[in-house]
């Protein structure tokens, strides 16, 4: 964007814009953790992607959210069903001061969803789960027991975030009707289909999944999704489309990290996705880097 930029400071983002300065604090939304040796297994999604087998922890974040003023991150599971990687990754929420929250990664359909949450009650900080439907998209209308696995998450005042290629937000659409009190949070963006030559499809999906006040959709993960040709124009049009559809009051910054890594470094992430939105006001940053954060994951900070 060409009217502001972001700038170091020591404890918090500093966004230089038409020469007034904005102190924001920003939430990242969207971080996975792993230690590679007790990993083996789940790590079938680092198949070309060697950057990735290596160990990732909070201690390997911290400069990183520092570097943008970031006040802490939270995380997305990344080993379905494994309760003992979950808990692992909950007992960082506890260990870690800027490590704010957990959304599990646990199967939304599993007989056993609600005894894994069951092991989360009293924690302020686990804040949803990432999972959606186990029967294909065009059957999510008959999957009773995600049904079931929905109002579990309502009852328990969880959200779901829901990863999904562009041309099934459709179908994430007609599951948030069926349950329009639970919080959806569609991750990176809706995958726009940079490599692929045309976002129309994919901009007819978002502008239509807007419609549901129930969903927001995390402004995440540009570079692992056009890596290696970015073209500045295919990004600022997407991000343009998304706060027109959707609004600062239900777009969520994210940063996708480690993935991310592979398009450049976690503060020339943060740029990009920064540079691509539209002109906003401090307060429309405010929500995109902070408060809806708060809000939608109903994290206990202030």
């Amino acid at each position: 964007m060409e009217n502001y930029r972001i700038v170091n400071s020591s404890d918090m983002a500093v966004v230089v814009h038409h020469t007034r300065y904005v102190m924001i604090r920003a939430i990242d939304t969207h971080v996975h953790f792993w230690e590679l040796a007790g990993y083996r297994g789940f790590d079938g999604w680092f198949a070309g992607r060697e950057y990735l087998r290596r160990d990732y922890l909070p201690h390997h974040l911290r400069p990183k959210l520092a570097g943008i003023g970031a006040e802490g991150a939270v995380i997305v599971g990344a080993a379905p069903d494994s309760h003992r990687h979950n808990l692992e990754w909950g007992a960082m929420c506890e260990q870690h001061a800027d490590v704010l929250g957990l959304v599990g990664s646990y199967s939304m359909s599993s007989p056993r969803l609600s005894e894994w949450l069951d092991d989360y009650a009293g924690k302020p900080w686990f804040v949803g789960i990432r999972s959606q439907p186990a029967l294909p998209p065009e059957r999510w209308g008959e999957d009773a027991a995600a049904d079931r696995g929905a109002r579990e998450l309502l009852r328990r005042g969880l959200a779901l975030d829901i990863l999904v290629q562009h041309h099934l937000i459709p179908a994430v659409g007609e599951f948030a009707r069926r349950h329009p009190d639970l919080p959806f949070v569609l991750n990176h963006c809706g995958l726009p289909p940079f490599r692929d030559g045309g976002l129309d499809v994919w901009e007819r999906h978002v502008r239509e999944l807007a419609a549901l006040p129930n969903v927001v959709v995390k402004y995440s993960s540009f570079f692992l999704h056009c890596h290696p040709g970015c073209e500045a124009d295919e990004l600022r049009r997407a991000a343009g489309v998304l706060f027109e559809a959707f609004g600062s009051e239900r777009l969520l910054w994210g940063s996708n990290w480690p993935p991310e890594l592979v398009g450049g470094s976690y503060r020339e992430a943060f740029d990009t996705m920064m540079d691509s939105a539209p002109a906003l006001s401090e307060d429309e940053r405010r929500r995109v880097l902070r408060d809806n954060a708060i809000r939608v994951y109903k994290l206990p900070i202030k």
